[in-house]
């Protein structure tokens, strides 16, 4: 039996006729962490066959059993760093509130604008790398000319 230190283990199983992952996640609990991993699995087209969920009310244990979707297959590197990001990291509440607290104010937003000619799926592409990148856009312009020229402001 192996020892494990990684918060977030990805795993093939030997039974890969139906392009199956397991999933293991060790974190200190939270309030709707559960639903939460569930969430990122999803948003990354994964399907769902199985969850298993332990814990002491400290501490919590998650494996979920996925199945890949057609078509292209996920980030594991970019999957494994958001169900991290989700993880709690097990400060007390009293000093997460002091660290919030002392964030710098929030900048204004930034405009991003995009000028290209139109293909068919240009705007999923931008918003799939945009979605990579992990921004947010706040507010979104988007433009196209009867002669096919685009010109995309996203506010992030």
């Amino acid at each position: 039996m192996e020892i494990e230190e990684e918060v977030v283990s990805i795993r093939r199983l030997p039974e890969d006729e139906l392009n199956v992952r397991e999933v293991r996640i060790s974190c200190p609990d939270a309030t709707g962490l559960g639903v939460d991993l569930s969430r990122v699995l999803l948003d990354f087209g994964l399907r769902i066959l199985r969850g298993d969920i332990s814990t002491d009310g400290k501490w919590c244990f998650l494996i979920f059993r996925v199945q890949l979707s057609s078509g292209v297959p996920p980030r594991w590197q970019l999957l494994k760093s958001r169900l991290e990001i989700m993880c709690p990291n097990g400060m007390d509440s009293l000093s997460a509130l002091y660290k919030w607290r002392s964030l710098p104010k929030e900048h204004p937003p930034f405009l991003l604008q995009v000028a290209s000619y139109d293909r068919a799926g240009m705007l999923h592409s931008l918003s799939h790398v945009l979605w990579e990148a992990d921004t947010t856009v706040f507010k979104a312009h988007i433009t196209t000319s009867p002669s096919g020229e685009v010109s995309d402001m996203f506010w992030i």
